[in-house]
């Protein structure tokens, strides 16, 4: 029998692609999660939400950056009613973003891209290149003490940001203007895409060399549904690859979400060089098992293998769905079973609770 190892040694051993002495089980609970679940949970915050199930959770610190513009560019954000508006103000003009506050989950959802035609590239451009970012003293003096806080056990993540053509195309023009701009004009998609590269770098070397963080991800979304495979290979895998450059600098774990369609181009992911693809979701939500997944990027830490349509059933076929996944895997190395996106809010916590205890009992073959 192995012995017993904390939370922050299953996980870096688990992203190192080594054995470990169960695989971790990570429910990612959001932070209204608590308030749709009856008594006691419903006032439980999420440390002790994770304590009852038994979690091996990520912890998360900022990222010790401050924004430093450069030029006359500036955000200008507000609120009007339920939409949080932002102004992106630039020598040239101004671009206009709002999004609808939903406070039952608490989240944002896009309901005006800023940009919406082919002039307002220039002028989103002109605002990457007055972006640039600094060490915040303060920000890194509270990571450090968040972590020393912590001890040993606890494993620490941080957001180092998002390649260009998926910030583009999720939250600067939307899918379908996004596309109409890359078969139009590409050339000034291809602009904004390069002003938005050079922050983007330096963000990864200020975070690779000050924060105190175990983990660093690079926020990705990435999805077929989004960037034909094709267009994968032309943008996000270059810009990927440059930004793991920088970050695998700090010589600490980097790891890529991507929570959507992922089997065209598993090939493609191999050759990143990232050490984990976070919310690896399988079908019918995603469309790669991790037994495909497993099999394409041999060397890689998978970190999901759920879907949220598995946690709205029973607990038996959820665990039959999760272990005829893990039966098919030639081993358990690199395998941590989350809910892969957020867990769904009708997800009871008994349910999680005994889906842990059933991961923790599965017989893993390191």
């Amino acid at each position: 029998m192995k012995p017993e190892m904390s939370v922050k040694e299953r996980w870096l051993a688990c992203l190192g692609m080594g054995p470990v002495d169960r695989m971790p089980f990570w429910p990612k609970i959001g932070g209204t999660y608590a308030r749709r679940q009856p008594e006691p949970f419903r006032d439980m915050g999420a440390a002790e939400l994770h304590a009852h199930i038994g979690s091996d959770t990520h912890s998360w610190v900022g990222s010790c950056l401050a924004e430093a513009r450069r030029g006359q560019t500036g955000l200008s954000p507000s609120m009007e009613g339920n939409l949080e508006v932002t102004q992106y103000v630039t020598p040239y003009g101004s671009l206009r973003q709002t999004a609808a506050y939903d406070p039952g989950t608490g989240s944002s959802h896009p309901v005006e891209y800023p940009v919406k035609r082919a002039e307002d590239l220039k002028v989103m451009a002109a605002w990457y290149e007055g972006q640039d970012w600094a060490i915040s003293p303060e920000g890194q003096r509270i990571a450090e003490r968040v972590v020393e806080r912590a001890g040993g056990d606890a494993v620490f993540a941080v957001d180092a940001g998002t390649t260009p053509i998926m910030w583009f195309m999720q939250n600067l023009a939307g899918i379908e203007v996004g596309h109409y701009l890359l078969a139009d004009r590409p050339d000034l998609v291809e602009e904004l895409l390069t002003a938005m590269m050079r922050p983007l770098l330096r963000r990864c070397a200020l975070i690779a060399e000050y924060c105190p963080a175990d983990v660093i991800y690079l926020i990705q979304n990435t999805t077929t549904k989004s960037l034909s495979p094709d267009q994968y290979r032309r943008y996000e895998k270059r810009e990927a690859q440059a930004a793991l450059r920088v970050l695998k600098a700090s010589g600490k774990p980097v790891v890529l979400h991507m929570c959507g369609h992922l089997r065209a181009i598993l090939p493609d992911l191999a050759e990143l060089g990232a050490d984990a693809f976070e919310a690896f979701t399988p079908p019918t939500v995603g469309d790669a098992t991790l037994a495909q997944g497993r099999a394409a990027c041999p060397d890689t830490c998978l970190i999901g293998g759920t879907n949220a349509s598995w946690w709205t059933t029973e607990a038996d076929s959820l665990i039959g769905n999760l272990g005829e996944s893990l039966d098919s895997l030639p081993h358990h190395r690199g395998i941590a079973v989350t809910s892969a996106g957020m867990m769904p809010q009708s997800a009871p916590v008994g349910l999680i609770k005994e889906v842990c205890e059933w991961v923790r009992a599965y017989p893993a073959r390191m």
